[in-house]
């Protein structure tokens, strides 16, 4: 289905499937699930309740650049949280407003009080990318 950005909605460009981690599970080893998994983003849960977010920046910027110690750290010390959110039915320029006003690259995407996915701005680049190139196409040549 070709994109039509003034019609799409950010449930038609975010990521369905989304992954989550324990709040006690190991940064090491969160790291490792997002390497498999090739994703930049996991949720973190607590009992039953989605309670932050833990990305690759995470990581980067509150512990190798501080030199924190992995060994004994869950990604509950160093997880956002709390996250942002966008809703399901806006659309992929409000989710880039989003993401610019509040520095992030991931949002939450909700349908009422129910997680249904997450984007990120990886996601939103692939987007405009599709968008451009229908925009830009090479012209069609007819016969005369």
């Amino acid at each position: 289905m070709p994109y039509r950005k003034d019609v799409m909605q950010i449930k038609d460009v975010m990521r369905k499937d989304v992954k989550s981690v324990p709040h006690t599970s190991p940064i090491f080893e969160s790291a490792k699930l997002m390497k498999k998994l090739n994703v930049s983003a996991l949720l973190v849960k607590k009992n039953t309740d989605f309670v932050g977010i833990i990305t690759d920046t995470d990581i980067v910027r509150k512990g190798v650049a501080e030199s924190k110690d992995f060994s004994s750290m869950t990604v509950e010390s160093i997880m956002t949280a709390p996250f942002i959110t966008i809703e399901s039915k806006q659309s992929p320029r409000e989710a880039h407003q989003i993401m610019a006003d509040s520095g992030v690259r991931h949002l939450v995407v909700s349908d009422g009080s129910a997680i249904t996915g997450l984007v990120s701005i990886r996601d939103l680049l692939v987007f405009y990318k599709n968008t451009a190139e229908e925009k830009f196409s090479e012209p069609k040549i007819g016969v005369d």
